[in-house]
C-alpha cells in the first residue's frame, strides 16, 4: 500500500481533492460549523438535564435585576451532601452582604448563585426546585491574584476588576455582581473606607448583587444606613470541634472560629491585647 502511494502520489491527489471541495463549499463552511457547534451545545445541555432529573428549568423575566432561587444548591456537589438555600434579589439597587466564619460557606454560596445564573441563561436546568431570573449580565470578582511578571499586586488586580465592573454597570441596565472579600489586599482602615464607599456608590446605580466579607463593622454600618441586606453563615464549636450547617441566616454573623483555628495550628492566643 505504501509503495502504491509512492508511485501514484495519492497524498497529493487527496490534498488537491480536498482543496477543490473547500473551494466548492467554502460559502457553507461557516454555517455548517455553527450548526455543529449549536448541536454540540444543545446535546451537552440535554445530557446535563438527563443526568440531573431533579433540577428545574428557570423562568426568564423581563424585570431587571431579578434573581430568585428556591432550594438552591451547587450542581457539582454530591446530592446527598449538598446543602440548599433560598435566595432572592428582586430589584435594582438591592445589595446583599454575607458575613460568616472561616469555611462557613460564603464563597461557595457566591459560586452557587453564579453558576446557576449561568446555567439559567444558557437554557439549562438549575440546581434548584424553582428559579426565576432576568436576562442579566453577570460580573464576578473572586480570587483575584497578583502578577509578578506584570508588576501587579493582588490589591491592584482587584482594583482593575472593580473598575471593569463599574464601566459595565454604567453601560448596562441589568448587571448582577458577585464580590468576594473586597479590598482585602490593603490595610483595615482603607479597606473599610473603600468598601463602604463602593457599596454606597453601587446602591445608586442600576445594578444589584452579593458581597461576601469578614468585615463585620462594614456590614453593621452598611445596614444602619440601609444600603445592604445582611445574611450570614455561622458555625459552632462543640468539644473543640467546629460544626457547620451551611445554612444562610438573615442576620450578621455572630459566631467566629478564627481564634480556634489559630489555636489548632499551635499558636498560643494572648488575651487582653489592646487595639491601640
Amino acid at each position: 500500500m505504501e509503495l502504491s502511494h509512492f508511485f501514484l502520489l495519492m497524498d497529493i491527489h487527496m490534498v488537491i481533492g480536498t482543496e477543490k471541495w473547500k473551494s466548492k463549499n467554502k460559502a457553507f463552511l461557516e454555517s455548517w460549523a455553527n450548526a455543529i457547534s449549536e448541536f454540540e451545545a444543545l446535546n451537552s445541555i440535554a445530557g446535563f438535564c438527563f443526568a440531573n432529573p431533579s433540577f428545574s428549568f428557570p423562568e426568564i423575566t423581563e424585570k431587571n435585576n431579578y434573581v430568585h432561587f428556591e432550594s438552591l444548591g451547587h450542581p457539582l456537589l454530591v446530592a446527598n451532601k449538598r446543602v440548599c438555600n433560598n435566595f432572592s434579589s428582586e430589584r435594582t439597587g438591592h445589595i446583599t452582604m454575607i458575613t460568616g466564619s472561616n469555611m462557613g460557606g460564603k464563597s461557595t454560596f457566591l459560586r452557587t448563585v453564579g453558576v446557576n445564573i449561568v446555567l439559567a441563561l444558557a437554557g439549562a436546568p438549575c440546581c434548584a426546585t424553582y428559579a426565576k431570573v432576568s436576562n442579566l449580565n453577570l460580573f464576578t470578582s473572586m480570587r483575584t491574584q497578583d502578577n509578578l511578571k506584570e508588576g501587579i499586586s493582588s490589591f491592584y488586580a482587584e482594583l482593575n476588576r472593580i473598575e471593569e465592573m463599574l464601566k459595565l454597570i454604567m453601560n448596562n441596565d441589568n448587571v448582577f455582581f458577585l464580590l468576594d472579600e473586597i479590598f482585602k489586599g490593603t490595610n483595615s482602615e482603607d479597606r473599610h473606607k473603600g468598601g463602604y464607599s463602593l457599596i454606597h456608590q453601587m446602591s445608586t446605580l442600576k445594578t444589584s448583587g452579593i458581597i461576601a466579607t469578614h468585615d463585620i463593622e462594614l456590614a453593621k454600618v452598611s445596614e444602619r444606613t440601609q444600603l445592604v441586606t445582611n445574611y450570614s453563615f455561622n458555625s459552632m464549636i462543640k468539644n473543640h470541634a467546629m460544626i457547620f450547617d451551611y445554612k444562610i441566616h438573615p442576620s450578621i454573623c455572630h459566631d467566629f472560629n478564627a481564634s480556634e483555628l489559630i489555636k489548632k495550628s499551635g499558636i498560643k492566643i494572648l488575651s487582653g491585647i489592646s487595639k491601640k
